[in-house]
Protein backbone atom coordinates (compact mmCIF):
# COMPACT_ATOMS: atom_id res chain seq x y z
CA UNK A 1 0.00 0.00 0.00
CA UNK A 2 1.07 3.96 -0.16
CA UNK A 3 0.74 5.52 2.94
CA UNK A 4 -0.74 9.07 3.45
CA UNK A 5 -0.01 10.76 6.76
CA UNK A 6 -1.38 14.24 8.24
CA UNK A 7 -4.32 16.08 7.33
CA UNK A 8 -5.79 16.04 3.78
CA UNK A 9 -7.06 19.63 3.56
CA UNK A 10 -5.83 23.01 1.83
CA UNK A 11 -2.45 23.12 0.92
CA UNK A 12 -1.77 19.33 2.42
CA UNK A 13 -2.69 18.65 -1.49
CA UNK A 14 -4.07 15.24 -0.97
CA UNK A 15 -6.53 15.99 -3.77
CA UNK A 16 -3.72 16.35 -6.63
CA UNK A 17 -2.04 12.98 -4.80
CA UNK A 18 -5.66 11.09 -5.54
CA UNK A 19 -6.23 12.65 -8.80
CA UNK A 20 -2.67 11.17 -9.64
CA UNK A 21 -3.60 7.54 -8.09
CA UNK A 22 -6.87 7.74 -10.33
CA UNK A 23 -4.74 8.98 -13.30
CA UNK A 24 -2.79 5.56 -13.46
CA UNK A 25 -4.19 2.34 -13.82
CA UNK A 26 -1.19 0.66 -13.04
CA UNK A 27 -0.93 2.16 -9.05
CA UNK A 28 -5.08 1.57 -8.74
CA UNK A 29 -4.44 -2.28 -9.80
CA UNK A 30 -1.38 -2.84 -7.28
CA UNK A 31 -2.26 -0.77 -4.60
CA UNK A 32 -4.16 0.58 -2.07
CA UNK A 33 -3.98 4.01 -0.49
CA UNK A 34 -3.66 4.05 3.59
CA UNK A 35 -4.46 7.12 4.94
CA UNK A 36 -3.34 7.59 8.62
CA UNK A 37 -4.82 10.99 11.12
CA UNK A 38 -6.66 13.15 9.94
CA UNK A 39 -10.08 13.79 10.08
CA UNK A 40 -12.81 11.18 8.65
CA UNK A 41 -13.15 11.39 5.08
CA UNK A 42 -15.62 14.47 4.25
CA UNK A 43 -18.57 13.86 1.71
CA UNK A 44 -16.53 15.39 -1.19
CA UNK A 45 -13.84 12.87 -0.78
CA UNK A 46 -16.26 10.14 -0.36
CA UNK A 47 -18.08 11.10 -3.48
CA UNK A 48 -15.35 11.33 -5.38
CA UNK A 49 -13.52 7.92 -4.18
CA UNK A 50 -17.33 6.82 -5.56
CA UNK A 51 -17.18 8.02 -8.77
CA UNK A 52 -13.95 7.32 -9.21
CA UNK A 53 -14.16 3.96 -8.32
CA UNK A 54 -11.76 3.83 -6.03
CA UNK A 55 -13.91 3.86 -2.49
CA UNK A 56 -12.66 0.05 -1.55
CA UNK A 57 -9.35 1.23 -2.64
CA UNK A 58 -8.77 4.00 -0.08
CA UNK A 59 -8.27 2.74 3.48
CA UNK A 60 -8.55 4.76 6.89
CA UNK A 61 -7.64 2.93 9.54
CA UNK A 62 -9.84 2.98 12.78
CA UNK A 63 -6.53 3.19 15.43
CA UNK A 64 -5.41 6.26 15.20
CA UNK A 65 -1.76 5.97 17.80
CA UNK A 66 1.40 5.68 17.60
CA UNK A 67 2.24 2.18 17.14
CA UNK A 68 -0.49 1.96 14.19
CA UNK A 69 1.39 4.44 12.75
CA UNK A 70 4.49 2.71 13.43
CA UNK A 71 3.56 -0.48 11.73
CA UNK A 72 1.80 1.46 8.40
CA UNK A 73 5.84 2.92 8.04
CA UNK A 74 7.19 -0.21 8.07
CA UNK A 75 4.83 -1.87 5.92
CA UNK A 76 4.28 0.40 3.77
CA UNK A 77 5.36 0.38 -0.02
CA UNK A 78 6.10 4.27 0.11
CA UNK A 79 4.87 7.36 1.88
CA UNK A 80 3.52 10.06 -0.32
CA UNK A 81 4.00 13.37 1.09
CA UNK A 82 2.26 16.27 -1.24
CA UNK A 83 2.10 19.12 0.65
CA UNK A 84 2.09 22.69 -1.65
CA UNK A 85 3.33 24.90 1.88
CA UNK A 86 4.92 22.98 4.80
CA UNK A 87 7.56 23.76 7.49
CA UNK A 88 9.95 20.66 8.12
CA UNK A 89 7.92 18.24 7.48
CA UNK A 90 7.70 14.89 10.49
CA UNK A 91 5.98 12.48 8.47
CA UNK A 92 8.68 11.99 5.78
CA UNK A 93 11.33 11.95 8.57
CA UNK A 94 9.73 9.55 10.35
CA UNK A 95 9.52 7.47 7.35
CA UNK A 96 13.18 7.87 6.18
CA UNK A 97 14.11 6.42 9.76
CA UNK A 98 12.06 3.41 9.73
CA UNK A 99 13.38 2.41 5.96
CA UNK A 100 10.02 3.64 4.63
CA UNK A 101 10.96 5.24 0.82
CA UNK A 102 9.60 8.98 0.51
CA UNK A 103 7.76 10.29 -2.45
CA UNK A 104 7.40 14.27 -1.66
CA UNK A 105 6.55 17.57 -3.31
CA UNK A 106 9.86 20.01 -4.00
CA UNK A 107 8.40 22.24 -1.42
CA UNK A 108 11.25 23.75 -0.25
CA UNK A 109 10.40 23.75 3.64
CA UNK A 110 10.18 19.85 2.65
CA UNK A 111 13.21 19.93 0.65
CA UNK A 112 15.03 21.31 4.07
CA UNK A 113 14.39 17.99 5.71
CA UNK A 114 14.25 14.99 2.76
CA UNK A 115 17.91 16.62 1.44
CA UNK A 116 18.29 14.31 -1.85
CA UNK A 117 16.85 11.51 -0.18
CA UNK A 118 13.10 11.50 -1.04
CA UNK A 119 11.68 11.20 -4.80
CA UNK A 120 10.09 15.01 -5.60
CA UNK A 121 7.31 16.01 -7.23
CA UNK A 122 5.92 19.37 -8.54
CA UNK A 123 2.43 19.31 -6.32
CA UNK A 124 0.76 21.25 -8.80
CA UNK A 125 1.24 18.57 -11.53
CA UNK A 126 -0.97 15.54 -11.46
CA UNK A 127 0.97 14.15 -14.21
CA UNK A 128 4.65 14.46 -12.50
CA UNK A 129 3.14 13.22 -8.84
CA UNK A 130 1.68 10.21 -10.62
CA UNK A 131 4.64 9.94 -13.01
CA UNK A 132 7.31 10.52 -10.29
CA UNK A 133 5.41 7.58 -7.74
CA UNK A 134 5.36 5.18 -10.94
CA UNK A 135 9.06 5.99 -11.10
CA UNK A 136 10.18 4.55 -7.71
CA UNK A 137 7.37 2.17 -6.88
CA UNK A 138 8.21 -0.26 -10.24
CA UNK A 139 11.88 -0.14 -9.52
CA UNK A 140 13.45 -1.91 -6.89
CA UNK A 141 16.26 -0.13 -7.16
CA UNK A 142 14.94 3.50 -7.07
CA UNK A 143 13.07 1.83 -3.73
CA UNK A 144 16.20 0.84 -2.09
CA UNK A 145 18.05 3.65 -3.17
CA UNK A 146 15.73 6.02 -1.46
CA UNK A 147 15.36 3.58 1.55
CA UNK A 148 19.51 4.18 2.32
CA UNK A 149 19.50 7.42 1.48
CA UNK A 150 16.56 8.00 3.83
CA UNK A 151 17.84 6.29 6.84
CA UNK A 152 21.44 8.58 6.33
CA UNK A 153 19.11 11.75 6.28
CA UNK A 154 17.03 11.07 9.36
CA UNK A 155 20.09 10.53 11.41
CA UNK A 156 20.95 14.16 10.68
CA UNK A 157 17.83 14.90 12.60
CA UNK A 158 17.06 13.87 16.66
CA UNK A 159 15.24 15.32 19.66
CA UNK A 160 18.40 15.66 21.56
CA UNK A 161 20.00 17.58 18.66
CA UNK A 162 17.09 19.62 18.36
CA UNK A 163 17.59 20.38 22.49
CA UNK A 164 21.24 20.97 22.26
CA UNK A 165 20.86 24.09 19.09
CA UNK A 166 17.74 25.51 21.02
CA UNK A 167 19.72 25.38 24.40
CA UNK A 168 22.77 26.85 22.60
CA UNK A 169 20.12 29.52 20.90
CA UNK A 170 18.96 30.46 24.32
CA UNK A 171 22.79 30.81 26.70
CA UNK A 172 24.40 32.36 23.78
CA UNK A 173 24.99 36.61 24.56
Amino acid sequence: FILYVGARGRYKNFTNFIKAYVNSKRLRNDFKVVCFGGENFNKNELDFFKKNKINELIIRPKANDDFTLLNLYKNAKCLVYPSSHEGLGLPPLEAMSLGCPVISSNHEGIIEGVGEAAETFDPYSIDDIRYKIEKILYSEKNINDLVLKGKKQSQKFSWEKCTEETLKVYTQN
